[in-house]
């Protein structure tokens, strides 16, 4: 009887496991899950063993939650599809909008009318990648650098150059000042080239930064075109705005910049960056920067480094016999070229230029920089508000507008030349000549027309291109419409070109008149008011110091013309301008010449020890 019950209890036995194990495999379906994970996203491959079953099932993904007690929460569904004839690889799909450093469990499941199976489950966990510079989350294309707006507080490091040729600049960053970069970007030592910026309130590599780190890294090639009109903003190759922001070990090279401003515009400038608040730039450079200004309207600061250096003790420090001190800049430069035209059409403003700052009212420590700088500044004599504003212009510093401003052992090596009226930018006389010699005969007038016709275009484009009002050349227009008309409507080669020279000296005669034109004002008040100065422009009456800075003037060095043909060689008042400059170094100084100390020309035979190692490195090149 007990053998009975035993063998009973066997076949029980033998029975669930049999059971149990039809169970467990009604698919006969083997898979495998595999995971990637940023701080909010995972992405999930899904593999299978080849079968015929896998083809007849539905395969899909379901996603829990898993707090720290380990009681998981359902989150959401995803299908899985196939792109092989085999079944053996799932299409991968990606669970976002997840959060950072935390667990989620992902269970596979296959579906057919006959039943719902799960054969796999996988355990995954998001990135705490971008906590620290330690754990920083790297950077491979040029879509890697446009998701750093999805994360602006993280830490980066660049593995790659980037190209962006053909490729967009994130605007995601580059809409307000309260969207900014707050974390670390490490360049490590690569290249970000070929940027084109789009209009935004602040344009750069990184549009605005706030407690930001950027070091290590290249940028080559930028380009900004905004020739047709741009409203206020902040605008640099590498930061459009930077707010107690630290930069290191940075080039910036190649960066072309055309800007026209509109009437209301307040723009800040610069090679590497348009405005800083705050911030610290050490070993930092700009070469071959190009910003032409057609129009500079209302109110711009513009340098071939910085735009403007704000008020306010900077966020670095450096130790000078024992004092920390506040550090604006250490060992930088800005190198390349400035064209502007000062124009003011409905209020008034000014325009601050420098060969590495167009103005400085930070009272931080600048020192052991250059720039090297050639800029050319003309001034719209047509705008009725055109003499009421300022203009300063200094080789290293256009401006000092307030703060204690303290540069040591820097040098500007600049080329500068202000013209009070429009410059001119075509040749007066030599407009193009034809030989009467060389007249054919009446039987091929219909070709000399052509020529004669084409001719008179290309004088009257060169003429427009000067830039004058419509009111300037609008009987030149007349002239030149007029003139092709009797052209087209002669019948004698000698007639024709009597037309064609009959007008084009019409244009000549008044392109002179125009270029010689000058202001005319009712009081010294309002006269074309200008600080130019080798090194510096106008410095504000609180300005701490300059001390043991040099200055080299190159080609002419600083040429200021009155109007064309009239140079001023020393403060001077005209009925056109109104100029201050001492010695060709300083513009204006309204405070006690005392506090600029050892600011000396260069020479082969000046001693340099006191200067910093960085502008020696210069001089000895």
């Amino acid at each position: 009887m007990r053998s009975i019950k035993k063998l009973f209890a066997l076949v029980i036995t033998l029975g669930i496991l049999i059971f149990l194990a039809s169970c467990g495999s009604s698919s006969g379906i083997v898979a495998n899950m595999e995971y990637t994970a940023t701080t909010t996203t995972i992405k999930i491959t899904a593999t299978f063993a080849e079968s015929e079953e896998v083809k007849k099932v539905t395969a899909y993904i379901k996603e829990y939650s898993v707090d720290s007690s380990g009681t998981e929460t359902y989150k959401e569904t995803k299908n899985l599809s196939f792109s092989n004839d085999i079944y053996t690889r799932a299409n991968p799909v990606e669970f976002t909008g997840l959060t950072k450093n935390s667990k989620y469990n992902y269970k596979l499941y296959v579906k057919t009318d006959n039943y719902t199976e799960e054969i796999k489950t996988l355990e995954a966990s998001t990135s705490n990648a971008g906590d620290t510079e330690e754990n920083s989350i790297e950077i491979k294309t040029t879509e890697d650098f446009n998701n750093i707006c999805n994360n602006l507080s993280a830490h980066y490091t660049l593995m790659n150059d980037l190209d962006f040729t053909g490729v967009t600049l994130s605007t995601a960053i580059t809409a307000t000042s309260s969207e900014r970069f707050k974390g670390t970007f490490d360049g490590n030592n690569k290249t970000i080239k070929n940027v084109t910026f789009s209009s935004a309130t602040n344009i750069g590599l990184f549009p605005y930064t706030d407690g930001a780190t950027i070091k290590n890294l290249t940028v080559d090639t930028v380009v900004a075109d905004f020739s047709t009109g741009r409203a206020t903003a902040n605008i640099g190759a590498l930061i459009g705005g930077a707010e107690t922001t630290k930069v290191e070990n940075v080039t910036v090279k190649n960066v072309n910049f055309s800007i026209q401003g509109n009437s209301s515009a307040e723009l800040n400038v610069g090679g590497v960056v348009g405005m800083s608040e705050k911030s610290t730039f050490t070993s930092t450079k700009s070469e071959n920067v190009s910003i032409n200004f057609s129009r500079s309207r209302l109110k711009v600061n513009v340098g071939l480094f910085a735009g403007v250096f704000k008020s306010g003790r900077s966020v670095g420090k450096i130790t000078i016999e024992g004092n920390d001190v506040s550090l604006l800049a250490d060992k930088c430069s800005g190198s390349g070229k400035i064209e502007a035209m000062a124009y003011y059409p409905s209020s008034e403003g000014f325009t601050h230029i420098g060969g590495f700052a167009g103005d400085i009212s930070s009272s931080s420590l600048l020192q052991d920089s250059y720039s090297n700088a050639e800029i050319i500044v003309s001034k719209d004599t047509t705008s009725s508000y055109a003499n009421k504003y300022s203009l300063a212009v200094g080789g290293f510093v256009g401006c000092n507008n307030g703060g204690s401003m303290k540069i040591s052992k820097c040098l500007a090596k600049a080329a500068i030349t202000v013209t009070a009226g429009v410059i001119p930018t075509s040749t007066n006389g030599n407009y193009r000549q034809f030989d009467e010699s060389l007249m054919p005969a009446d039987s091929e007038i219909a070709s000399y027309i052509s020529e004669l016709t084409a001719a008179l275009d290309e004088e009257y484009n060169t003429f427009v291109s000067a830039d004058y009002t419509t009111e300037k050349y609008a009987s030149i227009t007349t002239t030149k419409d007029v003139a092709k008309n009797n052209i087209n409507n002669s019948t004698t080669c000698r007639d024709a070109l009597d037309y064609y020279n009959a007008a084009v000296t019409d244009m000549n005669n008044v392109e002179k008149i125009v270029n010689s034109t000058t202001m005319t004002t009712s009081s010294a008040t309002d006269k074309y008011f200008a600080c130019i100065g080798g090194f510096a422009g106008r410095l504000h009456q609180y300005i701490a110091s300059i001390s043991d800075c040099i200055y080299m003037s190159t080609g002419k060095g600083v040429t200021v013309m009155a109007k064309d043909t009239q140079e001023i060689t020393e403060d001077e008042t005209t009925t056109d301008v109104q100029v201050l400059f001492k010695s060709n170094t300083v513009g204006k100084n309204d405070d006690a010449p005392e506090k600029i100390t050892n600011l000396v020309e260069w020479s082969s035979t000046l001693d340099i020890s006191s200067f910093g190692d960085y502008v020696k490195a210069f001089l000895a090149n």
